[in-house]
């Protein structure tokens, strides 16, 4: 079965995937930013969120009886998406690396901020256009190709993940460097607005595409065209 997968496919594929992963986005802002303020262990959440939201669209990509194409994702989670991006983006504007912490209150709000951080890194993964549109081509050519069979799906959806993992990681180890986060925390305050600003932007768009795809807006301004009632005189 192994032999089934055309290993110059693969390879171009993960090479393919390895260049949209380097596109720069809200993903590699937000880990970026969490890594170089609060080291890699405030980056792994979303690291693993993100992971799991890759190797969950190749999945669905995959198993979808037609070519996704120019359809990227439900609305309903890219609205979620863009929702998540900006409690991420209030949440790493609004804390600070200090002392001030206390004891009693840091694990739990440790606990629901890593909970909100993997949600929006899968989320934003699951629902991101541009890498859906390139499952949806590379994937389908690599299936009919001749990479079909279950163990082939497991390799292609393994190697996904660990692109995706080694990418990000790599990101977080460079930005959890000790001296690159001094040099960081001496402005923390004005990096974190910067990275709240620029994830807030991203965060629009995807809330605007996915608010006009929802069907209840495609019900509402269809109603807003129908023709106005003749009153018969």
């Amino acid at each position: 079965m192994l032999s089934e997968l055309p290993a110059p496919g693969l390879m171009g594929f993960l090479f393919g995937y390895l260049l949209v992963l380097l596109a720069p986005g809200p993903n590699m802002i937000a880990i970026g930013c969490l890594a170089a303020t609060e080291g890699l262990r405030g980056a792994l959440p979303m690291l693993f969120g993100i992971q799991f939201g890759a190797v969950s669209l190749a999945a669905a990509v995959m198993t979808a009886s037609d070519v996704l194409g120019a359809d990227t994702g439900s609305p309903t989670l890219r609205l979620l998406a863009g929702l998540l991006l900006l409690g991420l983006a209030c949440s790493i504007a609004r804390k600070r690396t200090g002392p001030d912490t206390t004891a009693t209150a840091a694990p739990r709000r440790a606990e629901g901020e890593g909970l909100q951080r993997f949600l929006a890194g899968y989320c934003t993964a699951a629902s991101n256009p541009l890498t859906a549109t390139f499952f949806a081509a590379s994937l389908v050519a690599l299936r009919q190709s001749g990479g079909a069979a279950p163990v082939s799906v497991l390799i292609v959806l393994g190697g996904i993940a660990v692109m995706a993992g080694a990418c990000w990681l790599l990101l977080a180890w460079v930005m959890a460097r000790p001296a690159l986060r001094r040099r960081v925390l001496a402005r923390e305050a004005a990096i974190r607005m910067v990275a709240s600003c620029f994830i807030t932007v991203m965060a629009v768009p995807t809330l605007w595409t996915a608010a006009r795809a929802l069907p209840v807006v495609d019900v509402l301004s269809s109603s807003a065209e129908l023709p106005a009632p003749v009153i018969a005189p």
